[in-house]
C-alpha cells in the first residue's frame, strides 16, 4: 500500500512538473498588457495542486482555485492580476470548461470577470513555442474593425462621411495592435477597389510592432467625383492567419448645391429655398433665409427651425447620403404635409444687409440699426458715410447694373463708392452712399440697387439725414440745485450721430445717446449717461432737442424749456440789384468771425428751416449772381461769433 501511494505521489508530481513550462497569452484587448510571456511561479508554486504561472514582466498570473460560491464550490482557472479570485479586483477571464484540466491551455473558452478594468477579448493560452507569434488586431475610433468586414461605419471610422468635392478632405487614424508575444512585422498598407483613387494612405505604420505594442497608420479620402465611393484598405503582415487583414471603407463626395423644400401645409414657412452650409454629423446640411434647416443628427434626415433634434417638424426612417434620396418623411407634433426634398433652380438672388443688419426689399424704415439712418451733417463742412453689402444668395452669378439715389433730396445722397458689377454665388460686394447736403432740414432719399435679379430688381430702401447749421440753444425752467444749467449752449459740433451743445460757462450739455435701444435727448452734467438731470419725453429720435415736448426730470428740478438762439442780425443790411445780380452789404457786429447769407423767396418763411443757406463769408458784402431786379429774394445776414 505505501509503495503505491509513493508512486501516485510521484506520478503527481510528474504531471505537474510536466506542466511547469512556460506559456503565452494572446487575444486579450483590456488590458492588452496581459498578453505574452508567462514562466513557472515560485512563490506560490502550486495552488489547488496545480501549477501557477506568472508573466515574465510581473503583475499578471495564471492559477487554479476552489471558487467558494459555485454551488457546489468547484475549480476554475483563472488569469488574474493576483493570486486571489474574489477580493475587490475580482479576476480578468475565468474559464469556461476545462476548469478541473491539470493545464490552462486546455481551456478552450475564456469568459471575463468583474475586475474593474472591463476585461475584453477572446483569451489564447499555449505553451510557448520556440518561435512566438504575433495576433494582430485593428481599430478605428477605439473600436475593433473585424478583418474582413464589408460594414462600414462612422464608429470605426470606416465611413469617412461627406466631402467637398471641390475643397474638402477627410483622415481617418486607424491602430494596428500586436496581442501576441511574437514580434508583428508589417509589410505594408494598400488601398484596392472600385475608388481607390480617392482614399490614400497619408501616414504609414510601423515595419515592426513588439508584443503589446501598437502603431497606426492614416488614410485620407479625397473625393474625385459626386457620389458614394468605396475601396478596401490591406494591411499586410506575418499573422499566420491574418496575413492581409482587409476591410471596407467608404465616403460620400458632394458638390455643394442649394435644395427646395415643398408640400408642408404647417408651417408653410418651410417651403422655401434652402442654402447649403457645409457638413454637420458628417452630412450635408441646409439653412433658408427664414431660419428652417435640413440637417442629420447622425440617424435621421429632419427639417426643423434649428438644428436641436430633441423635437422637429419632419423626420426621415432611412438615411442615405443624399437627402434628395428621402422616400418619406414622418411628421411630428403640429407639423403637417408631405414635404418634397429636391434639387433648387440655380438662379441669382440678391440681398443687401448694413454690417451683419439685412434691409428688407422695398424697406422705409429708417434706423441707425440698419444704417439707413445718417445722423446729422453740417452743410457747411459735414458729411456721413454708410457702407452696404450686396449679398448673392443664389446659386448662379449677379449683375449689378447700377447704384442710384432718388426721391426728394437725392442730390443730398450719392454713391461714393460703386460695387462689383458681377457677384459670384453666395459671394458679395459692398457700396457707399455719401450724404453730403446743401441745404438744412430732414433730407430723404431712396437707394436702388438694380440687377439680374427676376424679382427683386431694383433693389431699393429708404435712407434719411439732418442738415444743419451751427445754431446755439437757449434753456430755461430748471429750478432748485442745477438752475445753473439755464442760460445760452453753445453748438459744439456730432457726438453719437447727432448735434451736441455745450453751457457757454459752465459743464452743462445737451446731447443725444442711445439708452436700452432708445434714443433719448439728455440735459446734464457729461456726455456719459449714467444720470441725467433731464431726459426727453417723446421725439427721442427727433435730429433737434428743440422739438421735444416735454422733459422728465431726474436730478434735476423744474420744467425744462429748450430753444434755438434767436440768430443776431448786423445792423442795417441792404440789397441793391441790377439787370443780372444782387449786391447785399451789411455793417460788422460785434465778435463776429464770419456770416451766413440765408434767402427765401418767403419773408414770412420758418426760420432757418424755410430758409436756403447761400454762403458763409467772412467779409461784409456778397453777390448773388441768380437774383437781379426782376427776380428779387429776401436775405437774412446771420453773424458767427
Amino acid at each position: 500500500m505505501k509503495k503505491l501511494l509513493l508512486a501516485a505521489t510521484l506520478l503527481l508530481g510528474l504531471i505537474n512538473l510536466a506542466f511547469a513550462v512556460n506559456l503565452t497569452v494572446s487575444g486579450i484587448t483590456n488590458p492588452s498588457a496581459a498578453n505574452g510571456k508567462y514562466i513557472p511561479c515560485t512563490s506560490p508554486a502550486t495552488i489547488n495542486g496545480k501549477s501557477v504561472w506568472m508573466k515574465e514582466t510581473g503583475g499578471y498570473y495564471i492559477y487554479n482555485d476552489i471558487y467558494q460560491s459555485a454551488n457546489p464550490d468547484a475549480p476554475y482557472w483563472n488569469i488574474d492580476v493576483d493570486v486571489l479570485d474574489q477580493n475587490e479586483n475580482d479576476v480578468l477571464f475565468y474559464s469556461n470548461n476545462n476548469s478541473d484540466a491539470a493545464s490552462p491551455i486546455s481551456v478552450t473558452s475564456w469568459g471575463p470577470g468583474f475586475n474593474p478594468v472591463g476585461p475584453a477579448g477572446t483569451p489564447v493560452v499555449a505553451e510557448e513555442t520556440a518561435t512566438p507569434v504575433p495576433e494582430i488586431k485593428i481599430s478605428g475610433n477605439s473600436n475593433e474593425i473585424t478583418d474582413g468586414s464589408t460594414f462600414t461605419s462612422f464608429t470605426t471610422h470606416t465611413n469617412f462621411g461627406s466631402v467637398n468635392v471641390s475643397a474638402g478632405t477627410m483622415a481617418r487614424t486607424y491602430t494596428v495592435a500586436n496581442l501576441g508575444a511574437g514580434t508583428l512585422t508589417i509589410s505594408g498598407v494598400t488601398v484596392t477597389g472600385a475608388n481607390s483613387g480617392d482614399f490614400s494612405v497619408t501616414s504609414a505604420p510601423a515595419g515592426s510592432v513588439a508584443s503589446s505594442g501598437t502603431t497606426a497608420f492614416t488614410v485620407t479620402f479625397n473625393p474625385s467625383a459626386a457620389g458614394s465611393r468605396n475601396a478596401t484598405i490591406t494591411v499586410s503582415n506575418n499573422d499566420s492567419d491574418e496575413g492581409s487583414y482587409d476591410f471596407s471603407i467608404n465616403g460620400y463626395g458632394y458638390t455643394p448645391a442649394d435644395i427646395q423644400v415643398t408640400g408642408i401645409t404647417n408651417p408653410t414657412a418651410a417651403n422655401t429655398t434652402y442654402i447649403h452650409q457645409g457638413v454637420m454629423n458628417n452630412f450635408e446640411y441646409w439653412k433658408s433665409s427664414n431660419g428652417y434647416y435640413v440637417y442629420t443628427d447622425g440617424f435621421n434626415w429632419l427639417i426643423d427651425n434649428d438644428t436641436v433634434s430633441t423635437a422637429v417638424l419632419f423626420f426621415s426612417s432611412t438615411l442615405p447620403y443624399s437627402v434628395l434620396d428621402v422616400a418619406s418623411w414622418t411628421l411630428e407634433g403640429t407639423a403637417t404635409g408631405t414635404p418634397v426634398v429636391s434639387a433648387a433652380v440655380l438662379v441669382p438672388n440678391i440681398n443687401v444687409k448694413a454690417g451683419t443688419v439685412d434691409i428688407a426689399f422695398g424697406s422705409t424704415y429708417i434706423s441707425f440699426s440698419n444704417s439707413t439712418k445718417f445722423g446729422s451733417a453740417n452743410i457747411n463742412s459735414g458729411t456721413a458715410a454708410r457702407t452696404y453689402t450686396i449679398e448673392n444668395t443664389g446659386g448662379v452669378s449677379l449683375t449689378v447694373t447700377g447704384v442710384t439715389t432718388t426721391g426728394t433730396d437725392a442730390s443730398d445722397f450719392y454713391v461714393s463708392a460703386a460695387p462689383a458689377a458681377s457677384v459670384a454665388a453666395y459671394g458679395s460686394t459692398t457700396f457707399t452712399i455719401t450724404f453730403d447736403p446743401y441745404s438744412t432740414g430732414v433730407k430723404n432719399a431712396t437707394v436702388s440697387v438694380a440687377s439680374n435679379d427676376a424679382d427683386e430688381s431694383p433693389y431699393t430702401f429708404a435712407v434719411s439725414g439732418d442738415a444743419f447749421t451751427p445754431i446755439n440753444l437757449l434753456v430755461s425752467g430748471i429750478t432748485g440745485t442745477y438752475s445753473t444749467a439755464n442760460g445760452t449752449y453753445i453748438h459744439q459740433g456730432i457726438i453719437n450721430e447727432y448735434q451736441y451743445w455745450k453751457h457757454a460757462t459752465l459743464n452743462y450739455y445737451v446731447y443725444n445717446k442711445i439708452f436700452e435701444n432708445s434714443n433719448f435727448w439728455n440735459i446734464d452734467t457729461d456726455t456719459n449717461d449714467a444720470t441725467q438731470l433731464f431726459y426727453s419725453n417723446g421725439n427721442g429720435d427727433n435730429y433737434t432737442p428743440t422739438a421735444v415736448p416735454s422733459w422728465t426730470a431726474k436730478d434735476g428740478a423744474g420744467t425744462a424749456t429748450v430753444v434755438y438762439v434767436s440768430p443776431a442780425t448786423p445792423a442795417s443790411p441792404a440789397v441793391a440789384y441790377s439787370a443780372d445780380q444782387a449786391v447785399i452789404s451789411w455793417t460788422a457786429s460785434a465778435g463776429a468771425v464770419s456770416y451766413k447769407v440765408y434767402s427765401s423767396a418767403d419773408p414770412y418763411a420758418s426760420f432757418p428751416t424755410g430758409w436756403t443757406l447761400e454762403t458763409s463769408v467772412f467779409e461784409l458784402t456778397w453777390t448773388d449772381t441768380n437774383a437781379s431786379a426782376t427776380a428779387k429774394k429776401f436775405y437774412v445776414v446771420v453773424a458767427v461769433n
